[in-house]
């Protein structure tokens, strides 16, 4: 690793994620080793590859060392590079609120892949943000963490299928806890079910608690009919905490032009702030639902 240099990202992530920055422009990504990407995942679970020599087939060959199966991805966001794993970001310029990766269904990924094919320029907006699900956890108070901790929240969604075939609607099985009222109509194309988990969750890496789910990306997604608790509604002084206290610990970095980011989905949620209409910023994404990393 003496062509590397490693340093954090930014104190507002709880450990600083790991900034891999290569020495000499003409190093590639896949001559470093798995085990030290292994290790500082583990312990930081935010790496940001950067001055890397790197094109997007050699991306696609980097994730597939710590993959054992890609989640299929919104069929909204388009395949690129003739790559069905290779994804454009959502389309538009709007804000993308907060949020962990599909963690509302049952093929939440466990690591999400970013590359910077066309940076934004300086003026453009559109940083990705990223906010650490442990720090802010910590932060919430009493009242809030006391209703995540008892109460778990529950998603209706409605899935769009791509699906040429006709038929009826009828009861579906999806063999996931918290997953129920599944049903498939092919008539309409869609699945519909409703599913109930803990927005709070205890990391399988360590024993830290960690505030990562879609509660505050709710009216983002098409996919989410409803959020609630006990048939209720979750009550808007949570929303509201969970907002502002997010806000003040949220890092937004501002891309380079081959930089990669690989993100634990279970402990950081991510989004987007705003893009002008005219930016040419270009990000690919990929999703691991099951990783190796052995």
């Amino acid at each position: 690793m003496r062509n590397i240099q490693i340093k954090k990202i930014s104190e507002k992530l709880d450990g600083g994620g790991a900034l891999l920055r290569a020495k000499t422009n003409n190093l590639k990504l896949n001559e470093l080793k798995k085990s030290t990407i292994n290790k500082l995942f583990y312990e930081k679970g935010l790496i940001l590859f950067d001055n890397f020599e790197i094109k997007p087939k050699d991306f696609f060959n980097f994730t597939k060392k710590f993959t054992t199966h890609y989640a299929n991805d919104a069929l909204r966001r388009k395949e690129r590079f003739d790559n069905k794993v290779l994804r454009s970001v959502d389309l538009g310029n709007k804000r993308v609120t907060l949020h962990s990766e599909s963690s509302f269904t049952v093929t939440r990924p466990q690591i999400i892949w970013f590359m910077c094919i066309t940076p934004p320029k300086i003026d453009d907006g559109g940083e990705t943000i990223i906010c650490d699900g442990s720090k802010l956890w910590e932060k919430l108070s009493p009242s809030c963490k006391d209703f995540f901790k008892k109460e778990p929240v529950e998603y209706d969604v409605k899935i769009n299928l791509n699906n040429k075939n006709s038929g009826t609607k009828k009861k579906w099985f999806l063999n996931y806890p918290g997953i129920y009222d599944e049903f498939l109509d092919l008539n309409k194309n869609i699945m519909t079910f409703k599913y109930k988990t803990f927005a709070v969750e205890k990391n399988y890496f360590n024993s830290k608690l960690f505030f990562c789910n879609h509660l505050l990306s709710v009216k983002d997604e098409a996919q989410i009919r409803k959020v609630s608790y006990k048939e209720k509604p979750i009550p808007k002084k949570y929303f509201e905490e969970i907002k502002n206290t997010s806000e003040k610990i949220t890092y937004a970095h501002t891309w380079k032009r081959n930089q990669i980011f690989m993100i634990d989905n279970h402990r950081f949620m991510h989004g987007r702030n705003k893009i002008l209409k005219k930016s040419q910023r270009d990000i690919i994404n990929s999703q691991t639902l099951v990783a190796n990393l052995l």
